[in-house]
């Protein structure tokens, strides 16, 4: 029998945290039976199921961060020498997200899912550790947001960008309870749809206070991507 790679192990992992309904359903032995190796090797190799679905997911966010940086990078070269609209960039800092949980194939979400509830439970440091994979792009966003509303502090832009990120999270991760609260304002089988309330409760919060005059901002320094 041939051993697999890493990449094999990686790949059998994450179609069988797809298709699970429960996490609890994913475990070493069943990972080693699909992969065709022992459950000791998976153990050396990685050091318990729980690392093993870390990485899974780190690999899994990397490959999505990968594909928003590239609409990111597309929008604002499509809008060059200016700037993007507000709303624009909202929704390609949202959009992404909600198209991958509720829109196309929402089984590719679970990765994501599975490893916030193992997060949550674990005693593993390594394992609940802080991963700052989203920080280099959300200071991307951030850097652009400032052009768009340079009335604004980076610090209060920072607040306004991680403040839209966490309804975000709060939308993926307890859909049942927003919609609860919001009833039909809640369209999960609609991302697009979703995504326009996202745009008209997000994009007040860079609105130009009263006292500042009016006009359209214009690109400063650096441009936020390189």
């Amino acid at each position: 029998m041939s051993v697999p790679s890493d990449k094999q192990i990686l790949d059998t992992t994450e179609q069988l945290l797809c298709a699970a309904r429960s996490v609890d359903q994913v475990t070493l032995r069943r990972i080693a039976s699909e992969a065709h190796t022992s459950h000791s090797a998976l153990v050396y190799r990685f050091g318990s199921r729980d690392r093993l679905l870390r990485e899974v997911m780190v690999r899994s966010y990397k490959r999505f961060n990968g594909q928003r940086r590239v609409e990111l990078q597309q929008l604002v070269e499509s809008h060059a020498p200016d700037l993007p609209p507000l709303e624009a960039v909202i929704r390609a800092m949202i959009g992404p997200s909600l198209r991958l949980a509720f829109g196309g194939d929402p089984s590719r979400y679970a990765v994501f899912r599975h490893y916030t509830v193992i997060r949550t439970l674990t005693d593993d440091p390594e394992v609940s550790a802080y991963t700052g994979l989203e920080r280099a792009q959300f200071d991307e966003f951030v850097d652009l947001f400032q052009q768009l509303a340079p009335w604004l502090t980076r610090e209060e832009t920072a607040w306004r960008v991680y403040s839209a990120l966490a309804i975000r999270t709060l939308v993926l991760r307890e859909p049942e309870r927003v919609n609860a609260a919001v009833g039909d304002g809640f369209c999960r089988d609609e991302p697009e749809r979703l995504l326009d309330h996202f745009v008209s409760v997000v994009a007040p919060m860079f609105a130009r206070p009263a006292s500042h005059e009016m006009g359209r901002p214009t690109r400063r320094g650096k441009p936020p991507l390189s």
